[in-house]
């Protein structure tokens, strides 16, 4: 299974304890030093097989594949200042075709390091796994500075310019 080339990764759980579930991560990653007030973009594609499917009905309580940006305040160790992820395969994901997916995440004040994660969480015994292929991580052009035209964008104590509706 490929989206182009010769091969993909595949990723899956590394059932732990089972048949006692406890929660497992498999994955891989790089490490990147950012330029601070950049957006980066990690991208790609992933497959979930018929062949080998993600059980489930609720995302954060069923295996699930993520991709993350994440930026660190330290070269190496550390703690983590700010991320974003997308999830990329789980029991909801159309089976048997490369579904293309991007995270995005501007480099935080602070951001010494920055890491592309493939991450399989895998919270129970339950089987599956996710291929990737075709992944690429950049930093984006400068975005044209856009004046804001929202009226009130910070919410100083009232929705003044807003309409609301349902519990506001």
């Amino acid at each position: 299974i490929m989206h182009s080339g010769a091969a993909a990764s595949k990723i899956y759980g590394g059932f732990p304890m089972c048949p006692v579930p406890n929660f497992n991560v498999s994955g891989c990653g790089q490490a990147f030093t950012p330029t601070v007030g950049r957006l980066y973009e990690l991208s790609g594609y992933a497959f979930v097989s018929s062949l080998d499917v993600i059980p489930g009905n609720e995302v954060c309580a069923y295996n699930r594949m993520i991709a993350k940006v994440v930026f660190f305040n330290a070269a190496s160790g550390g703690s983590e200042i700010a991320s974003n992820e997308v999830v990329i395969g789980d029991f909801d994901t159309p089976l048997d075709q490369w579904i293309p997916f991007n995270v995005t995440a501007i480099a935080p004040t602070g951001a010494l390091r920055v890491e592309v994660l493939l991450l399989y969480l895998q919270p129970g015994c339950d089987g599956g796994a996710v291929f990737t292929d075709d992944i690429s991580f950049g930093m984006l052009p400068p975005l044209p500075t856009v004046t804001n035209q929202l009226v009130n964008p910070s919410f100083t104590g009232n929705l003044t310019g807003w309409t609301t509706f349902g519990n506001v």
